[in-house]
């Protein structure tokens, strides 16, 4: 598979995710995307098609983590949804657990790392 062909699944990964949330009335923000993105990187029955998406993840998490924008969101499937728990703030989190190496097993499906 060439870039081109790469870039041109990788773009319609984030569209079909971003539907998702619209149909679902989801806000559309970097969290929400990201739980979508892991719930179609664990269904996706395509081989290649999963690891295109873990790469998109995997880019957008380096970006979040280049920014220092954002700390680890802990996600969990509650009643049959997928909620959020902890603050996006780092100024509010311990300066302890704003390391991205605190949280070694960030590619669990129930935790996004940022």
């Amino acid at each position: 598979m060439n870039n081109s062909e790469t870039e041109e699944i990788t773009d319609e990964i984030i569209g079909e995710a971003v539907l998702a949330l619209l149909k679902t009335n989801r806000p559309i923000t970097t969290p929400t995307l990201l739980v979508r993105l892991r719930l179609m990187q664990a269904t996706e029955p395509d081989r290649q098609r999963r690891k295109i998406i873990a790469a998109v993840i995997e880019e957008i998490c380096a970006k979040l983590i280049r920014q220092r924008k954002y700390a680890p969101l802990q996600v969990k499937k509650i009643n049959g949804r997928w909620e959020t728990r902890g603050s996006l703030a780092p100024d509010s989190m311990p300066s302890e657990a704003k390391r991205s190496t605190d949280y070694p097993n960030h590619g669990e499906l129930n935790r996004v790392r940022m």
